[in-house]
This record gives C-alpha cells, structure tokens and sequence, in this order.
C-alpha cells in the first residue's frame, strides 16, 4: 500500500534534483544559480551580510579540446568539479554557468575574502594533473569576483564578476581580477 507511494516520491526527488544538476560536472545548473543567487541575495539584504561570486572560466580550453579531444574536455571538467568542492565550504555552492565557465556563490563573504578563495581555487586548479590516455593534462583558470551592491540584481551582479574575469583573462590568464566598483 505505501510501496507506491514511497517509489513515486523517490522518482519525483531524483527528477528534481535532475532537474537543477548539470549532467556532466554534478554542478548545480544555471537554473539553480539562477534560483539560489535570487534567494541569497534576498538573506544578504534581510540580514545585512555580504554576498559575492567567482565566475571562471578555463583558460585556452579549446585548444584542450582540439589536442585532446572532447572526452578529455569532459574529464577535465568533472575532475576540476570535484576539486573545487572539495576546497569550499558547505554553505557555498558550485554551479555550471555554461560551457567551460562556473560560478561560485559565496554566501557571508565580503570581496576581499570572495578574492583570497578565489586564488585558493585557483591555485589548486593550476596545480590540478589530470591523467587521460596516459598522459598528464593540466589548465589554469580567469577568474572575476564581485560582491553584491545595494540596487543589484542577479544580472549586474554576474555581469560585473564577469567583466573582472575577463580582465584576468586581458592581463594574462590564469589570475583572479576583484570588481572595481565601490
């Protein structure tokens, strides 16, 4: 009698989850950025705490993808995943924006620190070596921050971390570039 029911909840769950998780990386997907970025911003207000995000993107991934193929692409972007989430806290939250690109949602964390976990992740990236097909294969990555301003919406918020990283990618790659504005 409670065997249906229970299956039925479970297949709805698993659909759920799907439905806000990136196949490849197990990240969350720009829907639940999109989701979790409205209401984080919403605590930031409410309780008056700092909010920012890392957007990266890895440097010169298509040339990964023409040497090595588009399975090693992918490799590299499950393994990165994997590191990245082992680096951050529980609270903070990883996600596919698009491609090779991610955001990081660092809720309570004011653009100074946003830039230190930044290189941190960084760092790790550009030291990361992954093996495929008996090879070693490593990237770097851009990254831009920014920290949430009173009148922002999801947009400018992303748009402003976004134009950090490519000033990071301007001035050299594999650098971590904090927004100027105020």
């Amino acid at each position: 009698c409670l065997l249906y029911p229970l299956r039925n909840g479970l297949k709805y769950h698993s659909a759920l989850i799907a439905a806000s998780t990136d196949p490849l990386t197990g990240a969350g997907n720009r829907t639940a950025l999109n989701e979790a970025l409205e209401h984080e911003i919403n605590l930031a207000v409410r309780n008056e705490t700092p909010l920012s995000v890392v957007i990266f993107d890895f440097d010169n991934f298509k040339q990964l993808n023409d040497g090595y193929g588009h399975q090693c692409g992918d490799l590299v972007l499950k393994e990165i995943t994997l590191e990245v989430k082992k680096l951050i806290r529980k609270t903070d939250q990883l996600f596919r924006y698009g491609g090779e690109e991610f955001v990081l949602l660092l809720n309570s964390t004011s653009l100074t620190c946003a830039t230190e976990v930044a290189n941190k992740v960084r760092q790790h990236i550009a030291n990361t070596v992954i093996k495929f097909q008996h090879e070693e294969v490593s990237i770097s990555a851009s990254m831009g921050a920014a920290t949430f301003q009173e009148g922002d919406a999801i947009d400018t918020l992303i748009n402003r971390a976004d134009h950090a990283m490519f000033r990071a990618k301007d001035q050299g790659r594999n650098r971590v570039c904090a927004d100027a504005q105020p």
